[in-house]
């Protein structure tokens, strides 16, 4: 969720700042989970952070990467799920704020060695079946990940965590497992792209969707199976539907009849085909 929630008047980029609808609806539309450390979080300073948490605790969603003071964060972090008997832990990094200073007293989780380490071992002591770690870091709009990235994802290994997710590029990244039999060993997504986006520069209109499988057998030992993939497409206002509309590209690819506006079918194509290769 990478905006902020404070106080109108509202603002997009470069500093962001949205009405409550947004997080409303996107809680409507299925979403149960927010992940809310970014680059942007301090871009209205206190009145965004606290604008945010207060809003997600009405709304009583989950959410993870800012906390009030350090109390609310030891009670409230690592965030512990029980998804169909299946105990998950779930992190929230980012490389950084734009150059902000978190507000005091906020807590907003940023990458550091230390501070993950620590986080890694209060997850262990309750004992999840896996933890996932939603990183937000990489380089904006390039489709590979860099050394960067590897070195953390190296360290979150290391360490004992087998599924990152990551995000910030606005771009999709490559994504790589390490299989193991029927199962997989550890998972890393480097950048999903944006899920929704008016933006323009090439490959931000195409997200990457992520279907984790995780099965847990008789004995209770809970394995990570292949996940699927799924690229999606967002069209705008009257290239398809009246409004912005999220596809998921295969469905639309010997579709071009469905679309008002052939552009936007024509670089989905596009996209899609030097993404696949």
């Amino acid at each position: 969720m990478e905006t902020t929630f404070p106080a109108p008047p509202f603002s997009g980029y470069p500093v962001f700042g949205s009405p409550a609808s947004l997080a409303k609806e996107t809680k409507e539309a299925g979403f149960d989970l927010f992940l809310s450390a970014n680059n942007h979080i301090c871009d209205r300073k206190s009145s965004g952070i606290e604008g945010a948490i207060n809003l997600f605790d009405t709304l009583k969603v989950d959410y993870i990467g800012i906390y009030r003071d350090s109390n609310h964060e030891e009670k409230s972090y690592p965030l512990i799920k029980d998804i169909s008997g299946i105990k998950v832990a779930f992190l929230n990094y980012t490389y950084g704020t734009n150059g902000l200073k978190t507000p005091t007293p906020f807590i907003v989780k940023r990458l550091d060695s230390a501070t993950i380490k620590r986080d890694i071992f209060r997850a262990t002591l309750y004992k999840p079946d896996v933890i996932i770690a939603c990183i937000h870091w990489g380089e904006e709009y390039k489709l590979k990940n860099n050394s960067e990235q590897l070195k953390w994802k190296s360290l979150f290994n290391r360490n004992g965590v087998k599924i990152i997710i990551g995000s910030h590029p606005h771009v999709p990244q490559n994504f790589e497992h390490t299989e193991s039999g029927d199962s997989i060993s550890d998972i890393t997504v480097f950048s999903l792209g944006n899920f929704i986006s008016n933006m323009s520069t090439p490959f931000t209109r195409i997200g990457l969707c992520v279907t984790l499988n995780l099965k847990k057998c008789n004995n209770g030992k809970v394995t990570i199976l292949k996940p699927d993939y799924e690229y999606l497409w967002t069209t705008r206002p009257g290239e398809l539907e009246k409004g912005y509309s999220v596809i998921r590209i295969k469905e639309f690819l010997d579709k071009p009849e469905r679309f008002k506006v052939r552009d936007s079918y024509d670089k989905m194509k596009h996209y899609y085909s030097i993404l696949t290769k």
